[in-house]
């Protein structure tokens, strides 16, 4: 068996897949749904992280705040951030892009 023939092979990376502008505009709606319920509260980030605690949540405040900021997360854990903040209506946007 001759090792010195074997070839590694390399994978080519996938190409990004753009996300829809709905898709976009959803994220940044409900990162802004977030700030606007805390800030109609007077509530910091601390706070709110004190609150996720109490209700189970499990991340770090750092990683609570990094979250929120990034506007990347389940719809999950946007509920846990609505229930922790005493949030209890919700207004969904109509239009959500110019297109649709």
């Amino acid at each position: 068996m001759d090792d010195s023939k074997k070839t590694k092979t390399t994978r080519m990376p996938r190409p990004a897949i753009p996300k829809a502008a709905v898709t976009v505009d959803l994220e940044q709606w409900a990162k802004r749904q977030i700030r606007a319920e805390m800030a109609l509260r007077g509530m910091r980030y601390k706070q709110l992280h004190a609150h996720f605690e109490k209700l189970g949540g499990v991340e770090t405040a750092d990683q609570l705040i990094r979250k929120i900021n990034r506007g990347k997360f389940s719809a999950a854990f946007f509920l846990q951030c609505l229930q922790a903040i005493g949030a209890t209506d919700l207004k969904l946007p109509v239009k959500l892009s110019q297109d649709g």
